[in-house]
């Protein structure tokens, strides 16, 4: 058969036309190519998973409404689901009940919640008037969002998908949830069952496309790119399947198995985490891995991508910038590499914690278990139950820091997680001691360790040349309800945050503020008979000349240390921590003060060790007058004095506390004199620098004697 010279001609036009539509598509970020797509609201802000920034969105925000939802109990609630706006609605779950707000006024939508039969984990996908979410007791919901009330019309239940199955297809020891967040893509909704499966199902219809078994569960939520779904298990495995059948492309197995956190795909690279570790896996055919970053804490949220960099945070309140065509092992510690572009804070050095520029004292030290977002120029990240840090893309400087209303009377889920982590290590320990293994039962931090060797690496059962082993395969010790908060979601120029106490908070670029910082709480801590130390309660008054007139001046010894606080909180857009300031207004001027701000508290401090540079003399008698200062971002000052009088005529004995406790004295920025008070807010003698029993797990949050760092699986 003879071809015409110009049908030859006109198809090597085409192709040569094609091929770098071909390249675009293979190396192009995932929005270049997602343009003009049928898209949802939902989990991390579009299928790939990579933060979604809208430009609109810049720091400082100021707060522009909050929702507070009645809880039938008083006991904080720890919420996974974060919330999701379509534009005109915001919508979030509280343990088992489905709101529904106003964007504008925060107002509520709905009569009544809708009540679900038990507690939901999934961030809800929103599509044209249809909510699409997993639910705990194993059955994936279908709501209608009506103006008044919203109504399940349909449900896809794993219980009765199971009783379809062949006995040799059933993980019978799996339980029957659903708490990954869905996936949408083009008419489909993909998620994760706690059975162990990955469903695509049509969310016009309601009927299943295609199921794909894996050997454990999925809580994170898929992701999409370039006609693949991408899916962590909790075996330990990263999966690249087929968008259109399931089909099974490619696996790789990781060495942990805490894969609870939702797969980023970006220049075509797949990132996921599994304990300590950030991994970049190869997009094609054999999903090797090019890249494994060792964080100093355990990695909870997805990373968030911004041009080329990577975004990640981990619990020991640690946040890091990797340039995106990292390859090779990169570590934390590691802070001249040049990939890893900066970190706050940094790390150690010279026996003590360094403070960058910018940053406040213990202003980061909480753990960050949700994703980071991004803001604009900068990266929004979740810091404990309450803490809102905005840090600069370029360079890590803070932006802005913001605290939500705290949860008077109940202790945080943190602190309830520490003495769960305290009984888990010590259960860990008693088992391998005895040489056993055991599963993942609410244990947290124990990530696993590779062991370095001579030899090749092996990564998904394939054996690669290079000088590494990796000891495959260490079983989950984190729970996924237990771990993972929600976290902040960007809409447009708005920012939603739902806080540990259930109330969902709304930022805007927009908003207005004319209110100053507010002060409370006011206290002064002294010395008191043998070890002990004794607290009494100060009157804040709003200028030095009403403070000296105060009538309830409280009377102490002029024993040094002397630490006054007081708690400053912004309700409009907080407190610029650079602002903060204490000095002495009235008072012998031979005494040394400090001034401290401790953002874990919200407390400032006044701090005198010394007078006259020694610190075994009393301040003299006479009154003395403090005044703390403090700006919010809007460039609102407040103002606020206290005062106290010293007479060392006063016996320890007679000091009036108000509460008193023996204790080891803990050092400015970590610890806490006299197990009561002290930047920190933690006992001294009790707790390290990662907020974990010192004397149990170091700041790195692992079990002392584990293997040191190994290699990376995967490496060609």
């Amino acid at each position: 058969m003879r071809v015409p010279v110009a049908a030859v001609a006109i198809a090597l036009i085409i192709l040569t036309a094609l091929v770098p539509l071909t390249v675009l598509a293979q190396n192009a970020a995932p929005g270049d190519q997602e343009q003009g797509e049928d898209t949802a609201s939902m989990f991390l802000h579009d299928a790939t998973h990579t933060g979604g920034p809208p430009d609109a969105l810049t720091v400082p925000l100021v707060l522009n409404w909050k929702h507070t939802v009645e809880q039938r109990t008083p006991t904080a609630q720890h919420l996974v689901s974060t919330p999701v706006s379509d534009g005109d609605s915001v919508y979030f779950f509280v343990s088992d009940k489905m709101y529904a707000v106003s964007a504008k006024t925060g107002a509520a939508k709905w009569d009544k919640p809708l009540d679900v039969p038990a507690a939901v984990d999934s961030t809800p996908v929103i599509k044209d008037g249809m909510a699409a979410f997993g639910c705990r007791n194993g059955v994936f919901y279908f709501v209608e969002l009506g103006e008044k009330a919203g109504k399940i019309v349909g449900e896809f239940n794993l219980t009765r998908e199971h009783t379809k199955l062949k006995k040799s297809q059933i993980e019978q020891q799996l339980p029957t949830r659903v708490q990954s967040s869905p996936l949408y893509h083009d008419g489909v909704v993909f998620f994760g069952g706690s059975d162990g499966w990955i469903y695509a199902i049509n969310l016009e219809t309601q009927e299943k496309i295609w199921d794909f078994r894996t050997r454990d569960q999925i809580v994170c939520a898929p992701a999409y790119w370039n006609h693949g779904i991408y899916v962590a298990s909790l075996d330990g495995c990263v999966y690249g399947l087929s968008e259109k059948s399931g089909r099974l492309i490619w696996k790789t197995t990781l060495e942990n198995k805490d894969l609870l956190i939702s797969p980023v795909v970006s220049r075509s690279k797949v990132f996921v985490a599994a304990g300590k570790y950030l991994y970049a896996c190869d997009h094609g055919a054999q999903g090797y891995v090019r890249m494994r970053f060792e964080a100093k804490g355990e990695i909870i949220g997805a990373p968030a991508i911004t041009g080329d960099r990577i975004i990640v945070a981990d619990d020991e309140g640690k946040v890091y910038a990797l340039d995106i065509a990292a390859t090779g092992n990169i570590s934390y510690w590691n802070a001249e590499a040049d990939y890893l572009l900066w970190q706050v804070p940094e790390e150690e050095s010279d026996g003590g914690a360094s403070k960058p520029e910018g940053i406040a004292i213990d202003g980061l030290h909480e753990a960050v278990r949700s994703a980071p977002v991004v803001a604009g120029d900068a990266v929004i990240c979740r810091s404990g139950p309450r803490k809102l840090n905005a840090l600069s893309i370029e360079d890590g400087t803070l932006l802005w820091h913001y605290d939500l209303s705290e949860l008077a009377g109940q202790e945080t889920t943190t602190d309830q997680e520490r003495e769960a982590v305290a009984m888990a290590v010590a259960q860990l320990q008693a088992s391998l001691a005895g040489g056993g293994t055991t599963g993942g039962a609410g244990a947290r931090g124990m990530s696993s360790r590779s062991s370095r060797t001579r030899g090749g690496s092996t990564m998904g059962g394939r054996q690669t040349s290079g000088s590494y082993s990796v000891r495959p395969i260490i079983f989950p010790t984190m729970v996924f309800e237990q771990v993972v908060m929600s976290g902040a979601s960007p809409d447009g120029d708005t920012l939603y945050v739902l806080g540990n106490d259930g109330a969902l908070y709304s930022f805007s670029t927009k908003a207005g503020d004319a209110v100053p910082p507010e002060f409370t709480d006011a206290e002064i801590e002294i010395p008191s008979s043998g070890q002990a130390r004794s607290q009494q309660r100060l009157v804040i008054a709003p200028s030095v000349d009403d403070a000296a007139k105060a009538d309830r001046k409280p009377k102490i010894r002029g024993a040094l240390p002397i630490y006054v606080r007081l708690k400053a909180f912004d309700a409009g857009c907080g407190i610029d921590t650079e602002s903060i300031n204490a000095q002495l207004s009235s008072g012998d001027a031979g005494a040394r003060w400090e001034a401290a701000y401790d953002a874990k508290g919200t407390y400032i401090w006044a701090i005198c060790e010394t007078y006259k540079g020694s610190r075994s003399r009393n301040l003299p008698d006479g009154d003395y007058v403090l005044t703390f200062t403090a700006t919010d971002w809007s460039g609102n000052q407040g103002a606020a004095s206290a005062a106290f009088t010293v007479d060392n005529s006063i016996s320890p004995a007679k000091a009036t506390p108000q509460g008193t406790r023996r204790g080891r004295r803990g050092r400015r920025g970590g610890g806490m004199p006299g197990e009561m008070m002290g930047p920190g807010g933690m006992p001294g003698g009790m707790m390290g620098p990662g907020g974990m029993p010192g004397g149990m797990m170091g700041p790195g949050g692992g079990m002392p004697g584990m293997p040191g760092g190994g290699g990376m699986p995967g490496m060609p």
